[in-house]
């Protein structure tokens, strides 16, 4: 029996909406024994110190503004079946802003087309499971910051860990969970709806396509610059050539 300790972080009532769904995520089923606990706080430092937590544990942190399209059932079995087959630090559930160009070892999990890949860029905090090996690295890490360290979110530290080839990381293609959209308060939070962030080297316009919009106001610019001149030249030709004309009518009939 696999034991999946789930911690949910949230300033919210145990028995809220939010938490409710959150719960409703992740059930126990034949193989996978779970347990509830709700936190105040989301300092990845002091849940992992838990003492309620167990040598043999998996420990899920997922904060409560993560939903899921995909059945607990379904989602319980492909839990249970990496747990026995891969070898891992931290799986990241939900995961944005990846380098998805350099993740690998792509092995397919279901019908649909769902995928478990190896990652080297993963950006979040929004829900993520800790292998035990995985819990001794994190609280590793964090007896090893700096001060200066210590400003940054530790959803960097763990990023950086990932890429220095610290902390073996697997996401999904595409991830099972996702930030609920309808939390959203700044621009940042859309972020966290990019799978992908642009490969290293890409330069794209501030605005897609802006930039071929102006070049061709600028040129319809021009042409209509060169109409209006040619009118004006042409007006001022047959002017002249008029009043030349008259002239010489009046000059006849003197």
């Amino acid at each position: 029996m696999i034991n999946l300790r789930v911690f949910i972080t949230t300033t919210e009532d145990e028995n809220s909406v939010a938490v409710t769904q959150v719960k409703s995520i992740f059930k126990s089923d034949g193989k996978v024994k779970v347990s509830f606990q709700c936190r105040d706080d989301d300092c990845l430092k002091s849940i992992l110190e838990d003492p309620v937590i167990r040598c043999d544990d998996y420990v899920i942190v997922c904060k409560d503004s993560s939903v899921s399209t995909m059945r607990s059932q379904e989602l319980m079995k492909i839990i249970a079946h990496i747990i026995e087959n891969e070898e891992f630090d931290v799986l990241y559930l939900a995961n944005w802003l990846d380098y998805c160009e350099k993740q690998c070892n792509r092995r397919i999990l279901t019908t649909t087309g769902l995928a478990l890949v190896d990652t080297y860029n993963p950006h979040g905090m929004q829900c993520l499971m800790l292998t035990p090996s995985g819990r001794t690295k994190v609280l590793e890490m964090y007896s090893e910051l700096d001060l200066s360290d210590k400003y940054l979110q530790i959803s960097e530290h763990l990023n950086r860990y990932v890429r220095h080839n610290k902390l073996k990381a697997l996401t999904f293609q595409p991830c099972p969970i996702s930030f609920d959209v309808s939390r959203a308060i700044t621009p940042i939070d859309y972020m966290k709806l990019r799978p992908c962030a642009d490969p290293p080297g890409v330069v794209k316009p501030d605005c897609p396509g802006g930039n071929n919009g102006f070049f061709i106001f600028i040129v319809i610019g021009i042409i209509v610059t060169i109409l209006i001149f040619t009118l004006i030249k042409f007006g001022t030709y047959l002017s002249n050539h008029y009043d030349g004309l008259v002239k010489s009518n009046i000059n006849y009939l003197v």
